[in-house]
């Protein structure tokens, strides 16, 4: 079997969604603002996603920590419920670029 490399791109505006979906589905408080401004990795705790939210004039600015797994979970949900496949076997990493995030998902080949 072959490996496989995939890359599912989202944009700021995907994400916003993303974490209201996981938000309402936990059962937490949603997202403060109406758009996401930034989104930063924590280089001494791999555990937390920390992300600015704007209000829609963009005056105001809020900022949310997340747990890495929740920010994961957002993603995945948003792609489930829009039809993009996500193998449950694979190796998962999130990286954040420029104005986007890359949800990386490696499978290697068995012999």
């Amino acid at each position: 079997m072959p490996s496989e490399d995939r890359s599912i791109i989202f944009s700021f505006k995907e994400i916003y969604k993303a974490l209201c979906i996981r938000c309402i589905n936990a059962g937490i408080d949603m997202p403060p603002g109406h758009h996401v401004k930034s989104v930063h990795f924590d280089d001494n705790d791999h555990q937390k996603v920390t992300i600015v939210f704007e209000n829609k004039d963009q005056t105001l600015s809020d900022t949310v920590e997340y747990t890495r797994e929740f920010f994961a979970f957002a993603l995945v949900f948003y792609c489930q419920g829009n039809g993009i496949p996500i193998p449950r076997a694979g190796t998962k990493s999130i990286i954040a670029q420029d104005q986007k995030i890359i949800l990386h998902i490696h499978i290697d080949a068995k012999e």
